[in-house]
């Protein structure tokens, strides 16, 4: 029985060639505080995301903010959820996809119910993830959700 499942999660790889989609990944968000100073924030975000069942992950290292976003995009989390000043005054994030598209500012409850959709109705974010960077794509996406 165990081989079979082995081989179930060897052909889903294969088949999403590592990037899986938000509902199976286990690497389904990394938040990245822009500086120490949000790292509370950053925690407070973790341990509430982490309490509705989502893999979330925190970066509060002394890295520079575009090392931990290099390292993030190079681990395929599905979403990196950068916080600062701005973001801790409105309780909200700012959201990048695995292909570095900036979508922008959302408040915890939207990416609550982003997040929630994308689980429950097993979507995968690379649908409506939009391989261009510009103001339309982002737009169309924000739509979507």
């Amino acid at each position: 029985m165990l081989g079979s499942i082995e081989r179930f999660t060897a052909i889903l790889i294969e088949h999403y060639m590592g990037k899986l989609p938000f509902w199976v990944s286990p690497r389904q968000a990394m938040i990245v505080p822009v500086a120490g100073a949000f790292n509370e924030y950053a925690e407070s975000l973790r341990e509430k995301l982490h309490l509705l069942g989502f893999a979330v992950a925190l970066d509060d290292s002394t890295k520079t903010l575009n090392k931990k976003l290099l390292l993030a995009r190079k681990e395929q989390y599905n979403f990196v959820l950068i916080v600062g000043e701005d973001e801790q005054k409105n309780n909200s994030v700012n959201i990048r996809t695995r292909k570095n598209t900036r979508v922008g500012e959302v408040s915890v409850d939207e990416l609550i119910k982003l997040f929630s959709k994308y689980r429950d109705e097993k979507l995968s974010d690379e649908v409506t993830d939009p391989d261009v960077d510009d103001e339309a794509a982002k737009a169309e996406f924000k739509a979507k959700q």
